[in-house]
């Protein structure tokens, strides 16, 4: 068994026992009702988990990280998989896929072209006959 694959069985354990731990505090206190609560909490504890640990620690962390790449610099993204406690596969694998994202971002962005004479921008408006707008 791969050492991901462990961290992911623990991380769900872990979420589900302190799940638990809250919900036996909050029935000594005298809510009768809690315990049903409590069992289909559980219920969506494991489900949840078990959904999470399906799609991957990988993918969560790829989606995790390309979304704050489009506010935060590659550079401190980068240093902060570093100090992750995760295996060194696992980080060039996030650190690959956030700098193939960030290349990529950049080459659509060189891309967009501004209108020009030769290719005018075209506004269509509904009902309206089509109107080629030219940069002076």
């Amino acid at each position: 068994m791969e050492l991901d694959n462990i961290i992911k069985k623990v991380a769900g354990a872990y979420l589900a026992s302190a799940i638990i731990a809250v919900i036996v505090l909050i029935v000594t206190l005298g809510q009768p009702f809690v315990v049903f609560l409590s069992i289909g909490a559980m219920g969506l504890v494991t489900v949840l988990g078990d959904a999470i640990a399906e799609y991957g620690i990988e993918a969560v962390l790829n989606s995790f990280y390309t979304e704050r790449s489009k506010k935060e610099s590659l550079e401190t993204l980068l240093a902060e998989i570093d100090t992750l406690p995760l295996t060194d596969d696992l980080k060039l694998k996030t650190k690959k896929h956030l700098t193939d994202h960030q290349e990529q971002t950049v080459k659509q962005q060189e891309t967009v072209t501004e209108p020009t004479p030769e290719n005018p921008q075209t506004v269509v408006i509904e009902n309206e006959p089509v109107i080629e707008v030219e940069n002076v």
